[in-house]
């Protein structure tokens, strides 16, 4: 009898540093940008009554379609890097485009701060205490922001100012999945996502005359 091996390869289930990088330079004509909240909605038959149950694993998705590229110059760079997704089996380092800096100041440091309280604080939800802000720092509701480096994205979702010693509660969603470690610094420039490619049934992009080419592509986030 023969025995047949098969190389079923690798699942990566999160952010490594062998995660290939969305191509420098490469910016998309549209953008959809989203979270997918994990919720369930039923509804009574007999009298309409709604519930609605709101569960953890919220992600973010994002749509996105190129301007037409040639095969010389960026398309090339484009079809490698897809090509090294393996289609869902790798993750891809996305940019959240044009949200690379934010509205707000953000100066000083920012880090998580364990320490408002005795014991230390385990943070999770939609609430972040932190530290070293310059003084009367504000930040914005809208801006994107890492929790560590190549960290969960967040969006904050309410202006805030730090006090006079540079704290500050931020809120944010999604909700924080995994309590961060006393002072994780806050990255808000160029903030990423770790994503994979959304196949059906397989990423593909259209070749039309003068060898110019058009792609349309769909990511969803992928954490651990």
């Amino acid at each position: 009898m023969s025995v047949r091996y098969v190389d079923i390869g690798y699942w990566d289930d999160g952010y490594s540093e062998e995660n290939p990088e969305w191509p420098t330079g490469l910016v998309p004509v549209e953008m959809e940008l989203g979270i997918k909240f994990n919720s369930q909605v039923s509804v009574a038959d007999l009298s309409g009554h709604v519930q609605t149950v709101d569960l953890p694993g919220a992600r973010w998705s994002m749509s996105i379609v190129m301007p037409p590229l040639e095969r010389s110059g960026e398309a090339s760079a484009l079809e490698a890097f897809i090509a090294t997704l393996r289609g869902q089996a790798v993750r891809a380092v996305m940019p959240v485009f044009t949200r690379s800096s934010p509205l707000g100041a953000w100066a000083g440091s920012p880090k998580v701060n364990n320490e408002t309280s005795s014991p230390t604080l385990s943070q999770t939800g939609t609430t972040l205490q932190c530290r070293d802000f310059t003084p009367f720092t504000t930040v914005k509701a809208g801006d994107y922001f890492n929790l560590g480096l190549n960290g969960q994205l967040l969006m904050v979702t309410e202006d805030g100012m730090a006090d006079s010693n540079g704290l500050l509660q931020l809120s944010v969603q999604p909700a924080i999945r995994v309590a961060p470690e006393h002072l994780t610094e806050l990255y808000f420039t160029d903030p990423v996502v770790p994503m994979m490619i959304l196949t059906d049934p397989h990423p593909r992009w259209r070749i039309k005359p003068a060898d110019v080419n058009e792609y349309a592509l769909d990511f969803i986030e992928v954490f651990e």
